[in-house]
């Protein structure tokens, strides 16, 4: 288990539309409606949590003063609006500030509470009429087997601590490229196997950040931004190279080559990663180029047998990979898997040697607490999870040890052991 602090007395907020039990019933979303959803917003600036650009400065020079104190100076000084919802103690706080960003201010102010166990962060709720509020409050994260079952629990988790205790758990490696802001996050999850957390995570940071997403860079999980926008914003923007509109009319052709047909005069270079299915598409665009690469990608996702695919944004470089757009569930969620080699046993051991065996395969440390007797148990599995052989292992002994359960102790480590009768 993964425990950053104590639950927090308030409730968390309920989230109906996230299922408490979230399964691998995750649909791919109809070509329309995909596209309607991964539309971003005209004005959305990647990457600053919706806070309007450019970003107002303060000058700040304050010893020795309480918290809420500060705040109503640097708000006295900005066209934008704060709200503390949480409980922020005596902690005497300082800020010395010359014309700096209000959010860099924000940051080395709540930085100095003192109750680290509920950090504070903040959030910025935007006014569709214009400006928005700063919504201060604690940070509540709990990720892990808990009480004997996957959890992710979130009350303004920041996306940035949240992922690598969620990749952690799926014993895959990762990268998370600095320009992925700390999304706030509320949310409750249950998934059955913790790669399921991932694209659920994904698609609430999206609500905030429209051009966040993830996508498989070889055997390590890449979460990026889409920064440039695939659309143009004004009549002015629409002359730019960057928005040449393709003109393309495919029928039945492998994917590698309409890519380099709709790609021949860009500025942009590109590269396709070798997972990536040479699938066969028909397809035709009037599109500027950005917006025309994710209709095809769409495509070949959608194509029979093929891989969910997007895009992710290197300098003049746009990399092919495994992954969804923006804003899109995950259609194929098996082949969107990255992690240690799927296990197939079948074997009959007593419960000691066949840890043993199954730590040694999957490069996982699993102990056997001294409280479980050396029963025999039998295991039949084809390519499984790590966790899912444990569940089966659970199975098995649970109508000799009915309260015998398996939990995570940190990455890649499991006990087995005897929970509360």
């Amino acid at each position: 288990m993964i425990r950053l602090c104590q639950r927090p007395t308030r409730a968390l907020p309920a989230f109906p539309g996230l299922p408490m039990a979230a399964a691998g019933l995750l649909v791919a979303l109809s070509a329309t409606a995909a596209a309607a959803q991964a539309v971003r917003p005209p004005t959305y600036v990647p990457g600053v949590l919706g806070v309007p650009q450019p970003e107002p400065t303060v000058t700040v020079d304050m010893k020795g003063r309480s918290l809420n104190s500060i705040l109503y100076e640097i708000f006295k000084q900005v066209p934008l609006k704060y709200a503390v919802r949480a409980e922020v103690g005596t902690t005497v706080c300082t800020l010395k500030a010359e014309k700096l960003p209000v959010t860099q201010a924000l940051n080395q102010l709540l930085a100095q509470d003192k109750r680290k166990a509920e950090p504070l962060v903040w959030s910025f709720q935007k006014n569709p009429a214009g400006g928005g509020t700063f919504v201060i409050d604690r940070e509540f994260i709990e990720v892990g087997m808990i009480e004997g079952e996957n959890r992710v629990s979130l009350s303004n988790g920041r996306l940035t601590k949240v992922l690598p205790m969620i990749f952690n758990l799926m014993h895959a490696k990762y990268r998370i490229e600095p320009d992925v802001p700390p999304v706030p996050l509320s949310l409750q999850l249950r998934p059955s196997v913790w790669h399921q957390a991932l694209p659920q995570v994904i698609l609430e940071a999206f609500k905030t950040e429209p051009g966040l997403t993830y996508s498989i860079d070889g055997d390590t999980y890449v979460v990026h931004l889409q920064k440039a926008p695939p659309l143009p914003r004004s009549v002015s923007e629409a002359d730019s190279p960057m928005f040449r509109k393709v003109h393309l009319s495919v029928d039945n052709e492998p994917l590698r080559d309409v890519l380099a047909k709709l790609m021949a005069g860009s500025q942009w270079k590109y590269q396709v990663s070798p997972a990536v299915k040479d699938v066969r598409v028909t397809f035709a665009s009037e599109q500027p180029e950005l917006a025309a690469l994710a209709a095809l990608l769409r495509q070949a996702s959608a194509t029979s047998s093929a891989q969910q695919l997007t895009y992710r944004e290197g300098p003049g470089v746009l990399f092919i990979e495994l992954g969804p757009l923006p804003g899109e569930q995950v259609a194929n969620s098996r082949e969107l898997v990255v992690g240690p080699t799927p296990v197939t046993m079948k074997v009959s051991l007593r419960i000691k040697p066949l840890v043993e065996e199954l730590a040694s395969r999957t490069g996982t440390t699993i102990v056997v607490a001294m409280s479980i007797p050396p029963l025999p148990v039998d295991i039949d599995v084809k390519n499984a999870t790590v966790e899912d052989v444990l569940k089966e292992i659970i199975k098995k002994l649970k109508s000799s040890l009915p309260n015998v359960r398996y939990r995570s102790t940190g990455p890649n480590a499991y006990i087995i052991d005897l929970g509360a009768p």
